[in-house]
C-alpha cells in the first residue's frame, strides 16, 4: 500500500504519505501548510487511534510561512495530540549558515530560527534525538550517514540476523550472547547508521546485499 493525501493548505503545502502492508502502516508528513489550515491537519491526526499517531518522518522543505506555520503549531501541540516523530528533517539557520556561499554571505534564514528552536525543544521534551537524523553533519541533503562500513564484524553479524527477521532472543541464542548484549549491539548499530527501526535496518541490509 502506498497513498499520498494532499491536506487542505490553501496556497501552501501539506502532504500526508502512508505506506506499508497489513497492520504495519508507516507515515510521513511533508510541510504543514499555513496557520489557518492547521485545524485540518490537527483533525486528520485526531482521526488516528492514539497509539497510531506516530510519524516515521516529518519533512520541512523550506521556511516560507505557508509551509512552516502549521508545523510550528503541530510541534507546540504534539504532546496534547499524543503525536510523535521518529525524525525531523529541516535545514534551519544553524545548518544553512554552515554551507559555504560564493558571495561570502551566510545562507541561513532568520525565519527558520524559531522553528529550529521548537525542534530542539521537542527533542528535550521527548528525550529523543530527531533533528536531521541520518544525515552527516546534521545538514539534510548531504550524503547520509547510513553505512555498514563503520560496523564491527559482530555488529554486522547482528545486523544480518535482524534483517533475517530474527528476534533478540533468537539472536542471543544463535550467537551465545545475552539478550541484553544483543539489544546493546542493536542500539549501537542503529545509532551508527542513523536508522531507528528494524524495518529500516532490514531494508538497508537487503538493498546492500547483506542478506540473501
Amino acid at each position: 500500500m502506498f497513498r499520498i493525501e494532499m491536506l487542505p493548505a490553501a496556497h501552501g503545502d501539506c502532504l500526508w504519505i502512508e505506506y506499508g502492508s497489513g497492520a504495519r502502516v508507516h507515515r510521513i508528513l511533508i510541510d504543514g501548510g499555513p496557520a489557518h489550515a492547521y485545524p485540518a491537519l490537527r483533525e486528520r491526526i485526531l482521526h488516528l487511534p492514539a497509539d497510531a499517531r506516530r510519524f516515521e518522518l516529518l519533512v520541512i522543505t523550506h521556511i516560507d510561512a505557508d509551509h512552516i506555520e502549521g508545523v510550528i503549531r503541530l510541534l507546540l501541540d504534539a504532546e496534547a495530540l499524543a503525536c510523535r516523530f521518529e525524525r525531523i528533517w529541516f535545514n534551519g539557520r544553524d545548518q544553512l549558515n554552515a554551507v559555504p556561499d560564493p558571495a561570502g554571505e551566510p545562507l541561513g534564514g532568520v525565519q527558520g530560527e524559531f522553528l529550529g528552536m521548537l525542534i530542539a525543544d521537542y527533542e528535550q521534551r521527548t528525550g529523543q534525538a530527531v533533528h536531521n537524523l541520518g544525515f552527516a553533519g546534521a545538514l539534510a541533503g548531504e550524503s547520509a550517514a547510513t553505512s555498514h562500513e563503520s560496523l564491527s564484524n559482530r555488529e554486522l553479524q547482528v545486523l544480518r540476523l535482524i534483517a533475517m527477521g530474527k528476534s533478540i532472543k533468537e539472536i542471543s541464542s544463535e550467537l551465545a550472547l545475552s539478550a541484553k548484549t544483543v539489544a546493546t549491539y542493536r542500539s549501537r548499530i542503529a545509532e551508527k547508521m542513523g536508522l531507528s527501526s528494524n524495518v529500516e535496518l532490514t531494508r538497508y541490509a537487503m538493498q546492500h546485499g547483506l542478506v540473501d
